[in-house]
């Protein structure tokens, strides 16, 4: 059954996020990044990324109620829906990995690794994915490379010197 409420990919909405124990929430922004045919056809999910406590959200675009769709993925930072293969594609930052969920929010797939600091100060592989895009059978990723303490030597972050974008190879 479609849903009776209207949302439209990249519309911005006010969602109460629950805290990690699930007794209370806080309204914030989110941002809807499912396409205008999948918004229409479901009858009550609108996925959302939460980065803060490494969970996917969804949102009853019905009762606004948000609940769990799934957790463990290590920084989930950036949601891409793959419409041939009806996965979503979640960066995992502090794994440096993308990972694919299926309906029922199960990890099925993973692509991506890091493989250390290039001499021209590049990242092999991934370092921090994030904002992920599908076109045709490849997904891009870039790598963001964020510091994220403030101790000098911990992190290799802190030796990239040029950022890039991976592209990566749907598995179909």
């Amino acid at each position: 059954m479609p849903s009776t409420t209207a949302y439209n990919g990249r519309d911005i909405v006010l969602v109460p996020f629950p805290f990690t124990d699930l007794t209370s929430s806080k309204r914030r922004p989110a941002l809807v990044i499912s396409s205008d045919s999948f918004n229409a056809s479901q009858q009550d999910l609108v996925v959302v990324a939460n980065t803060g406590d490494d969970r996917v959200l969804s949102v009853d675009p019905k009762t606004g109620v948000v609940s769990v769709f799934t957790e463990s993925i290590n920084g989930a930072d950036g949601l891409v829906f793959d419409k041939e293969s009806g996965l979503l594609w979640v960066c995992a930052n502090q794994a440096d990995e993308v990972v694919a969920l299926n309906a029922n929010g199960r990890v099925v797939a993973k692509l991506g690794e890091f493989r250390g600091i290039n001499r021209d100060g590049t990242p092999d592989g991934l370092l921090f994915p994030a904002s992920p895009v599908i076109v045709g059978d490849e997904i891009f990723v870039t790598n963001l490379a964020v510091v994220l303490t403030a101790a000098v030597g911990d992190e290799p972050e802190e030796d990239v010197k040029l950022w890039t974008i991976s592209k990566l190879r749907l598995p179909h």
